[in-house]
């Protein structure tokens, strides 16, 4: 007998199907759901939770009281996510926060291909403070951020697991639903949504 323990997010339409081993298990309803949509059988199918989720209280986070000093932003396909990069870039540097704020970009640590020359390109003109990295340990990540960036990202849930402002950007491209956006914690930034359009999301 085979079984595959989920270890990712159930987002687009790839990367799961088709199910060939005896019994895919799966965090909770929604990944279930998404697999009985694309046709899988259910009987294939068991929820068995996620243990690093499971065994935290969600409390839902606010806005930071203290001034920002670092930002982190979480990125998942490198080469769909160029235009989120920039639009962080931008809207930083129209809010003056060259010499204020440090980034800390969080590349996505699977796959065999160093991305990080992307976000090297887009950043490396201006005078923001910015650091690459890859294989960090998240929890050590978050201890030194004090807001999150994602598009689509597991990332997302974890911020909301460690109490961090999470701000999500949605685009034609970048465009998932994540378990995380069902939580009735959702708000509309209006310093972001009138320097990048209304698509800027905070939990």
């Amino acid at each position: 007998p085979s079984y595959v323990l989920q270890h990712g997010a159930t987002v687009g339409e790839a990367g799961y199907l088709p199910i060939l081993a005896d019994k895919m298990l799966v965090w909770g309803e929604s990944s279930k759901k998404w697999f009985s949509e694309r046709g899988q059988p259910e009987e294939k199918i068991q929820i068995v939770g996620s243990p690093r989720m499971d065994s935290v209280l969600y409390v839902p986070p606010s806005m930071p009281s203290k001034i920002v000093k670092s930002v982190l932003i979480a990125v998942s396909e490198i080469n769909q996510e160029e235009h989120f990069l920039e639009v962080i870039r931008d809207a930083f540097i129209k809010c003056g926060l060259e010499e204020v704020i440090e980034i800390i970009i969080k590349l996505h640590p699977s796959g065999s291909i160093d991305y990080s020359y992307i976000p090297e390109k887009i950043f490396r003109n201006s005078n923001l403070k910015y650091k690459i990295l890859r294989y960090q340990p998240i929890k050590e990540v978050f201890e030194n951020t004090d807001i999150v960036f994602v598009t689509s990202s597991s990332i997302g849930m974890e911020a909301i697991v460690f109490n961090k402002p999470l701000f999500q950007y949605k685009s034609d491209v970048l465009n998932f639903h994540l378990s995380y956006e069902d939580f009735d914690c959702s708000h509309v930034d209006r310093i972001f949504s009138k320097l990048c359009g209304s698509r800027w999301k905070w939990w």
